[in-house]
């Protein structure tokens, strides 16, 4: 075993024997990787189930042998990310062997992957993904996070499962913010990479995103970049060289708070990473999500925005700011429709959190 992964191990094992009960084990993102979606997720969690003390079993899949002697946790939660149903094997063992560790498993906001980005896109054959449904089967409650996952659970053979939406949902602003279109017109883009995982090809993502940066300035609007993973910098770097325009980047990689605070300053989103997009909304601006993965779409549409999504393979500069010139027309309308929908699922994810909490008998753990 390498040094990271033994340090890695030795945090886990530390954390699993010194956390008391309640323990709720969450399976979801990577923390501490600089991704802001999973620092967020982690966040959102830890908030909605606060009557539990948290053990992170995603510290770069442990070995197994020492995790199944460890103290057991009262709630196993796979929440947020694209988890359920990975075509890989070991990630399907790791979350056997987690959901075995705890007498009551949920699902809560996670998203199912596609088989169809599966089979086109990762060149991996789709059987595999059905061994997924026994553990979600053997959960209390399921909740995912679009109408697009709950889909793939019915053609599994899993009917019930209720949309709940993206946890980072429950990081939402109280109130709407002012939605008149600024002086000062600003529009936000996020690009990136995902190792090549994507609907089209990422160069020519790069290349309209090039276009769209353009057609944007010619408009008389600044451009503000948002980056959310340290690996998206050097292609967001490369994009704004190429578009001949002053560079205007920002990193946000841990600070949901900070992110949510520089992007309700612009008028328009238009983003491909999920949770750049996904927070944006968030703070209740209009958006365009840039659909390079079908999770991209899932979430859109369980906010009512399906018609502001636009695949990769499929996005053009021109109909990208068709839709950006469409948004910013109607932009307090659409602000207060997300508004409306986002406080809907927080208060339904704050019910059904609650809900699970109360009848495992979940109580708030002791301050000092």
């Amino acid at each position: 075993m390498g040094l990271r992964k033994l340090l890695k191990t030795y945090r886990f094992a530390a954390q699993a024997l010194l956390t008391k009960r309640p323990r709720i084990g969450y399976v979801g993102g990577y923390q501490e990787h600089k991704n802001l979606g999973d620092e967020a997720l982690y966040a959102a969690l830890k908030r909605l189930f606060s009557s539990g003390s948290f053990v992170d079993y995603n510290r770069g899949l442990l070995p197994q042998a020492i995790v199944r002697h460890l103290p057991g946790c009262d709630l196993m939660l796979m929440a947020g990310g694209t988890i359920i149903g990975g075509h890989k094997e070991s990630a399907y063992q790791w979350a056997k062997t987690c959901f075995a560790l705890a007498p009551h498993g949920v699902v809560f906001g996670s998203g199912v992957v596609s088989p169809e980005f599966v089979s086109a896109v990762l060149k991996q054959p789709v059987e595999i993904q059905k061994q997924w449904a026994d553990i979600i089967k053997s959960c209390d409650y399921v909740g995912v996070r679009g109408p697009l996952s709950r889909k793939i659970l019915e053609d599994w053979g899993i009917p019930g499962a209720e949309v709940i939406g993206d946890p980072v949902m429950s990081l939402a602003r109280g109130e709407m913010p002012d939605s008149r279109l600024a002086d000062d017109k600003l529009i936000g883009f996020n690009v990136g990479q995902s190792r090549g995982n994507v609907w089209g090809s990422e160069e020519r993502i790069c290349e309209q995103f090039v276009k769209l940066a353009q057609i944007a300035g010619k408009a008389g609007f600044r451009i503000r970049w948002f980056v959310v993973w340290p690996e998206d910098l050097p292609v967001t770097q490369r994009v704004v060289r190429d578009t001949g325009l002053p560079a205007d980047i920002r990193e946000f990689y841990d600070d949901y708070n900070g992110y949510m605070d520089a992007v309700s300053s612009v008028n328009v989103f238009v983003g491909m990473k999920l949770h750049a997009t996904a927070l944006a909304t968030c703070a209740f601006v209009p958006s365009v999500m840039l659909e390079y993965n079908p999770k991209c779409r899932d979430y859109m549409e369980s906010i009512g925005q399906g018609e502001n999504t636009l695949r990769t393979d499929r996005f053009t500069a021109e109909k990208a700011w068709e839709m950006v010139e469409n948004l910013l027309a109607n932009r307090l309308a659409v602000s207060r429709r997300l508004f409306e929908e986002i406080t809907k699922f927080c208060k339904l994810q704050s019910l059904r959190a609650s809900e699970i909490c109360a009848k495992l008998g979940l109580k708030p753990t002791r301050k000092g």
